[in-house]
């Protein structure tokens, strides 16, 4: 039965009122102050702990939310340099978010402020003036020997593509639905694979000339084309390079750039890792976890998306279209449902040749991980894989 009675007071047990001798209300009064004190100590390091600047990784924001800001992060180990906590973080900030301010607009292929790929799309033939991020992103990109980038007006039509609303407006951008974007992506093909027909000239001290045939420049004025030159599926992978070329230069080596697509960057020597996803009919899971130590870059590439739809096409049917080009062809190709290269130095370098690798599927000398008809397979020896799936074998080497 319950204690308690409708209509009643709940039950109490009686307390008698007790009077204290006088020596005990003093010590009482003593103890009740010094209650207050342990409070007002408590109270203090309790603030304290949430206002002091906290060590180890963090990540930094940006003071400009661009774009790219939202592109990019960065994750820095904070705590280990000469600075103050505080005065560490601000620095790295201010560090971050000027590189990534200069080498967004540099890097860029619209119209801007800034000389970029834009102004050499729209000055053919002329020498121009580029700023030192986007020299030195081009003496990259053409030491690969990858002609990607002249592939301009393709990257403007896919990214129309990705945009699309519904299946019928996707199929006029889908060279593989409709014949005439199909032709289109075959005429800028054969222009792009030609060094006849478009090429860049790096002439020394940030002297940049595209040089361009009457040809081309007679098809782009028809067709109303000005974006000719664009880092398109691997910008980003540049923009990283270009704030770790800054960090470092600052002497500000804790640093873990990433960005949204799967690329990234260390400075630091720290362990750090990488999930291998892998697509699971219209689902994906992972597969395992790639663990490999800095200073590295990583380019971990999907041909699915995986909370990133906005990047790819999916058509009802369940089709796939994904942000990989394959320079033989300027159609999107994916030879595999996922790729993951590592490196040393420029992410941007790397990211290419991950590009390059998962349009042909040709891995010959390169340190990968991927995931293939139910096997996992890692290629480089120095990075340790855990986490496998339940039932999912490893095999390792080349």
């Amino acid at each position: 039965m319950s204690r308690y009675t409708r209509g009643r007071e709940p039950y109490a047990p009686k307390v008698d009122r007790v009077e204290l001798p006088e020596g005990h209300v003093k010590l009482r009064a003593i103890l009740f102050g010094a209650a207050i004190l342990l409070a007002v100590i408590a109270f203090g390091v309790g603030l304290n702990s949430l206002l002091m600047p906290q060590t180890g990784w963090q990540t930094i924001e940006a003071a400009e939310r661009t774009p790219a800001a939202q592109e990019i992060s960065l994750q820095y180990r904070l705590g280990e340099g000469e600075k103050g906590i505080a005065a560490e973080r601000k620095l790295v900030s201010q560090v971050y978010t000027r590189a990534l301010s200069q080498a967004d607009a540099q890097l860029g292929a619209q119209s801007g402020d800034a000389v970029n790929l834009y102004a050499l799309s729209t000055h053919p033939n002329e020498t121009v003036t580029v700023g030192d991020v986007l020299y030195q992103a081009l003496e990259d990109y053409l030491a690969t020997g990858s002609r990607a980038i002249y592939f301009g007006p393709l990257y403007s039509y896919y990214n129309a593509f990705f945009a699309a609303q519904n299946d019928e407006d996707a199929a006029m951008y889908d060279p593989a639905r409709n014949p005439g974007a199909a032709d289109f992506v075959s005429e800028i093909t054969a222009f792009a694979t030609d060094p006849a027909q478009i090429g860049l000239e790096l002439l020394g001290e940030n002297q940049v000339r595209l040089r361009v045939s009457e040809s081309y420049l007679a098809y782009a004025r028809e067709n109303e084309l000005e974006t000719l030159l664009d880092f398109g599926f691997v910008k980003n992978a540049f923009l990283i390079d270009a704030v770790a070329d800054a960090l470092e230069e600052a002497g500000l080596t804790g640093a873990l750039l990433t960005s949204s697509d799967g690329f990234s960057r260390s400075l630091c020597e720290d362990t750090l890792g990488v999930n291998l996803l892998e697509r699971m009919g219209e689902a994906y899971r992972q597969a395992a976890t790639g663990s490999y130590a800095g200073p590295a870059s990583v380019a971990a590439l999907r041909a699915f998306p995986a909370g990133d739809e906005a990047r790819f096409y999916t058509y009802a049917d369940g089709t796939v279209c994904a942000p990989v080009l394959d320079e033989a062809t300027g159609l999107l190709t994916a030879q595999n449902d996922n790729l993951i290269l590592f490196g040393q130095g420029s992410a941007g370098v790397l990211a290419l040749q991950a590009m390059r690798a998962l349009s042909t599927w040709e891995l010959d000398g390169l340190n990968c991980l991927y995931s293939r008809d139910g096997v996992v397979y890692c290629t480089d020896p120095a990075v340790a894989v855990s986490e496998l799936f339940e039932g999912v074998p490893l095999e390792t080497g080349n």
